[in-house]
């Protein structure tokens, strides 16, 4: 029974390891995080449910790996409880939001579960590794496929407009791995490294190494094509700091001219990073990497904010409380809601705080410090792309796709012999202990039971919130927000959403000619767009959008000026250097001659 469950786990987690860069699901109203979050959620928690229940129920033992990152993730984690606990909107820091999943405390306290998993796999990391490469060939694949409209001429999905690049030729191809064809380029620039890393490593058969070489080919071209300036600047930096490592242990003495590969893709990132090839991509609308990090410097300026930050997925509103004069000088001054910060590092900062910031590098800084002295062939593979993810932490913000690496990578960089040791402890002394950690995983499991109950009701409500989008019958709209409310009756935006729609509907109906136009239906989505808008006030009291939803449908439906005025201010408290609510603010005490 023993055999047979440690069998299952290790297919389990190769699975899990192989499905996550390539999985997405086209029913949900978002394809790629929101999917990716839930797979590696639930096989997190039930691959541990079934390594504790292995250990105390049928080993009757426990045992723990002891290696120089533990300190490191208990210290990561320790931060989040606090941040997600002291947070103000704990809704928004529990499941983060459209657009923006992969910050969520939910989705870092899968991360940690799955490097303890890696940690504990008993699966050598050649293994996993070799698993992790090939899902990422089949993503580049998906990539050239919609690249060169391959996907049109496949039978049975040339009808799936996703998988095009329906803006051009050369407009966003799609990829399994992420929605951002620049996220993809830095992800493609870890595999690189990763890639790079096998060839050079005596641990790999000669076969796979001839994968690795046209899988290598294959991904530097696509990832010039690309031609991200930002994955350049992380490209110079990363390759030249392996570069330095390598030759400082001499690493590869007899076989150093292998570092003509890496030194030959860092010339071209020099020589791109200055001369861009102009293949038309539609740009992603990001801040300037210095808005991003004034945002975090005065964030960490309140002192409420400064150990542990605002609570995670919270950016949005530190970037509207937080907002630099610089950004109202430049041409992102109109932009009025962004929900993430350009680079990995300022996320941190806002979100986590400083105590944060310090838990995340602190991975990074153990791992140089040890590779500084030691740096062996066998683990070039994962100490390389470790190298490109720590410089992607100051360029480039993570999402569900790299921070999924990155935990990856740590792992299977600590699986060294020479860094790890087994901590085990018998319950044959002490049989009360293994009664009470069992009755512990018991309540672990009825918690499982309930997170599926309300992960199966948030999915399927957003499910039919995708249904909503592409239903062009009104009242049909109205019928499926209906449905995703009373299956996820906790979410603000789907009553922000349910409010501006009525709202706008209500609008429409009165601009009809008299003869077409119906009183009913204008009295009935104005109580809508009232009644949901308020709603989401109640929902989320401290998030602005919520507010700006409650004044505008205050605003656009006469005899509420008081309590729209009221409704702009509350969100002035949150938003304070938002001009346009300035401009609002006049344009209603002008109207009431004030």
């Amino acid at each position: 029974m023993v055999k047979f469950v440690e069998f299952f786990e290790k297919f389990l987690l190769l699975a899990l390891v192989f499905l996550f860069p390539i999985f997405f699901l086209p029913f949900s109203f978002e394809f790629f995080e929101f999917n990716k979050i839930y797979l590696l959620f639930y096989s997190s928690l039930f691959l541990l449910l079934l390594k504790m229940g292995r250990m105390l129920l049928l080993e009757r033992k426990i045992y723990l790996l002891k290696n120089p990152l533990n300190f490191s993730a208990v210290f990561f984690l320790i931060v989040l409880l606090f941040s997600f606990a002291l947070s103000a909107d704990k809704k928004t820091s529990l499941f983060g939001t459209y657009g923006k999943f992969f910050d969520s405390a939910l989705f870092l306290f899968s991360l940690l579960i799955f490097l303890f998993l890696v940690w504990h796999a008993d699966i050598q990391r050649e293994t996993l590794l070799k698993v992790f490469l090939v899902s990422t060939f089949l993503s580049l694949v998906s990539a050239y496929f919609s690249f060169f409209s391959v996907w049109k001429k496949i039978p049975f999905v040339s009808h799936l407009s996703f998988l095009q690049a329906n803006l051009g030729n050369f407009a966003n191809p799609f990829n399994f791995a992420t929605p951002s064809i620049f996220t993809f380029s830095v992800f493609l620039l870890l595999v690189i490294s990763a890639l790079m890393g096998v060839l050079m490593s005596p641990s790999f058969s000669k076969t796979f190494k001839a994968f690795c070489g046209l899988f290598l080919f294959l991904a530097v071209l696509f990832y010039f094509i690309v031609d991200y300036s930002f994955s350049h600047l992380i490209l110079i930096l990363s390759f030249a700091t392996f570069l330095f490592f390598t030759l400082k242990n001499r690493t590869l003495k007899e076989n150093v001219n292998f570092l003509l590969l890496p030194i030959f893709v860092l010339l071209l990132g020099i020589f791109f990073f200055f001369v861009t090839l102009k293949i038309y991509f539609l740009p992603e609308v990001l801040l300037p990497q210095k808005i991003s990090y004034l945002t975090a410097f005065n964030s960490l300026l309140d002192p409420k904010n400064f150990f542990v930050g605002s609570g995670p997925a919270s950016f949005l509103f530190q970037y509207l409380k937080e907002k630099p004069k610089e950004a109202l000088k430049t041409d992102f001054w109109s932009l009025r809601f962004v929900d993430r910060a350009t680079n990995n590092l300022s996320e941190t900062l806002i979100c986590l705080g400083f105590l944060g910031a310090v838990a995340l590098l602190s991975f990074f800084f153990v791992v140089f410090k040890k590779s500084f002295s030691q740096l062996s062939k066998e683990d070039l593979p994962y100490f390389f792309p470790l190298v490109v993810l720590f410089f992607a932490q100051f360029f480039h913000y993570q999402n569900s796709v790299l921070g999924f690496s990155l935990f990856f990578f740590l792992g299977l960089w600590t699986l060294s012999e020479q860094r790890v040791s087994l901590f085990e402890y018998s319950f044959e002394k002490f049989p009360e202990l293994n009664l009470v950690l069992s009755t512990l995983v018991l309540l672990f499991l009825i918690f499982f039971g309930f997170s599926i109950y309300f992960g199966a009701n948030f999915y399927v409500a957003d499910v039919y919130f995708a249904k909503t989008q592409s239903e062009q019958n009104l009242d049909k709209k109205f019928e499926w927000l209906q449905k995703v409310q009373q299956k996820n009756p906790y979410l603000a935006q789907y009553a922000i959403f349910q409010s501006q729609l009525a709202l706008a509907a209500a609008l429409g109906e009165s601009q009809k000619p008299q003869a077409e136009r119906s009183p009913e239906k204008i009295t009935r989505y104005a109580q809508i767009a009232l009644r949901e808008a308020q709603r989401a006030t109640q929902l989320a009291p401290n998030s602005p959008l919520a507010w700006e939803a409650w004044g505008v449908a205050l605003r656009e439906i006469a005899g509420f000026q008081e309590e729209t005025i009221e409704a702009f201010k509350k969100e002035l408290s949150q938003n304070p250097k938002d001009p346009f609510l300035f401009v609002e603010l006049v344009k209603l005490y002008f109207g009431k001659n004030d």
